[in-house]
């Protein structure tokens, strides 16, 4: 019986959402928006996923710019000769759907990567030459934040990261506290005789990776926390590679 209502329950969101009109992902975006059915809202999920990378796929595809949505968010991102474009489709705080499409000379968009399902998300693609580009994603968790780049080769149909970054690594990160509990112990209560609590949770902005087109240098920057002074590290592309290393504040190490 529960997978005859499942099956009810598809074919009346299909037939629904079809009878909509043209702009079915909208229609499906704003249906969902409205459900309260977690079985119904699944469903359609799965509808916007498929429909999404059909948009994805088709001739002049231009950005979509969703309207009034509270649980869905989308990113999109071209690269600067408009051939390589990163996409993300996200429900909730951990739950992305990324794309990278590539533009194909009679105008449609070729998926040439796809995470589904995924943490972290992608934020920016840049082009690097006719067959490679820079990726920029980000992860967020409760008390930090990882920003990464990656230097991606298209190669019969295959994207494959290439070792672009100090001592052959394919992934430059930098990771930075963002939510941190500074509270201490202060003086004692003059009733209890118990130690007060002082301080409360600091929060920071999360330290970006940043990248130049114009110059092809990529750069992050940082507070150094042996005397407190601001460390940027640049490196521009040459020979296929950034001499830069990463960064991670929870290790303490700079």
């Amino acid at each position: 019986m529960q997978r005859i209502g499942q099956l009810t329950t598809f074919l009346l969101l299909t037939f629904a959402l079809q009878s909509f009109g043209q702009d079915r992902l909208s229609n499906m975006f704003n249906h969902y928006e409205q459900s309260a059915d977690d079985e119904e809202r699944d469903s359609l999920w799965n509808m916007i996923i498929t429909e999404f990378e059909t948009e994805l796929q088709t001739k002049n595809f231009g950005k979509i710019i969703p309207q009034n949505l509270r649980h869905i968010n989308i990113m999109q991102y071209n690269s600067e000769n408009g051939v390589f474009a990163s996409h993300t489709i996200s429900r909730g705080f951990a739950e992305h759907w990324n794309y990278i499409t590539r533009k194909n000379p009679d105008n449609t968009n070729e998926i040439i990567l796809k995470e589904e399902d995924a943490n972290p998300f992608y934020i920016e693609i840049h082009d690097l030459s006719k067959d490679e580009f820079l990726l920029l994603t980000k992860y967020i968790d409760m008390s930090f934040s990882c920003y990464s780049a990656y230097v991606m080769k298209v190669e019969n149909n295959y994207t494959i990261k290439q070792d672009a970054f100090n001592n052959t690594q394919d992934v430059l990160f930098v990771c930075s506290w963002t939510n941190v509990d500074e509270s201490y112990l202060g003086k004692p209560d003059p009733v209890t005789g118990l130690p007060t609590i002082e301080g409360k949770m600091a929060h920071y902005q999360p330290i970006p990776i940043l990248f130049d087109p114009k110059n092809k240098t990529i750069s992050y920057s940082f507070y150094s926390l042996k005397n407190g002074k601001k460390i940027t590290r640049k490196a521009k592309y040459k020979n296929e590679k950034f001499k830069i290393k990463s960064y991670d504040a929870r290790t303490f190490e700079e």
